[in-house]
């Protein structure tokens, strides 16, 4: 091979080479888009957004739930009467009112208002403000408050992407003593019950013999007419019985009484055909 066929050889070698190592450049320059990153970024973005007026609506719905009684709850709802309306604050959360979240959590708050009582702070610094990672959930508030019977109660709310409320829960922390008298409470709730259905129960079977005699009675109905028949036709067999034999008596009697007759009258025939012969 003369040296200018080995320089196009060479020459091919190189550019093979070279066109592959471009491919490979644009194959490593083609990164796909993660689209749960995005909306991650956007939810974050929202909310480092709005993020006081979040911070405003939870403290001015606890303020709310507090100073509302459980029957102005009920009616504010009926009537679709928004926070807006009671603050004139335009909130990012449930800005259109009401959702069945929001009702569900009026309800949860009327149940659980007695056992906390007044509410006595609420800890500013305790708000926080987490991205949910959940498709269709925006975020999720959790907030610390101080009530007359219970120093620390957690509310958490979760918001959709569509700023309403989608879930909420109540969670109040029980020191030692309320734990113990919570479970002494239950405890003798639990043997009351208890007891109350050991007494039901032996008053059940308490009435068990009033069953028996009620069966025993109807058994004995039942069973009668045909114990009375056969006494019947007993009575009747032995009755029948005595008025043969009295009759077997009666015949005896009158027998021996035309006997008796008969030998009279002959005897007295004779002595009647004795006499007319001596004459």
């Amino acid at each position: 091979m003369n040296k200018k066929h080995l320089k196009r050889v060479l020459s091919s070698i190189c550019m093979l080479l070279f066109s592959i190592s471009l491919t490979a450049c644009s194959f490593n320059s083609n990164e796909t888009i993660d689209t749960t990153d995005v909306k991650q970024e956007s939810k974050q973005q929202f909310v480092d957004t709005y993020e006081n007026s979040i911070k405003l609506w939870v403290v001015d719905f606890l303020e709310y739930l507090d100073k509302t009684s459980a029957s102005d709850l009920v009616e504010d709802a009926n009537n679709n009467i928004t926070l807006y309306d009671k603050t004139e604050t335009r909130y990012i959360i449930n800005y259109y009112g009401f959702n069945d979240a929001t009702i569900q959590l009026y309800n949860s708050w009327n149940a659980t208002r007695d056992e906390l009582g007044a509410l006595k702070s609420i800890d500013l610094a305790s708000i926080d403000i987490e991205v949910s990672k959940e498709t269709g959930d925006l975020c999720v508030i959790s907030v610390e408050a101080a009530y007359e019977k219970n120093d620390k109660v957690v509310f958490e709310f979760t918001i959709d992407e569509n700023y309403y409320v989608s879930g909420a829960a109540i969670n109040p922390t029980y020191t030692t003593a309320q734990k113990l008298a919570k479970a002494g409470m239950n405890t003798l709730i639990g043997m009351g019950t208890v007891f109350v259905v050991l007494i039901f129960i032996s008053f059940i079977i308490s009435l068990f013999k009033y069953v028996n005699k009620f069966q025993n009675r109807k058994t004995n109905k039942e069973v009668a007419p045909e114990t009375n028949k056969a006494l019947d036709e007993n009575v009747t067999n032995t009755e029948a019985e005595e008025n043969l034999v009295d009759d077997y008596e009666l015949v005896a009697v009158i027998s021996a009484a035309i006997a008796a007759y008969e030998g009279e009258a002959s005897s007295n025939g004779l002595v009647v055909r004795s006499i007319r012969r001596v004459r």
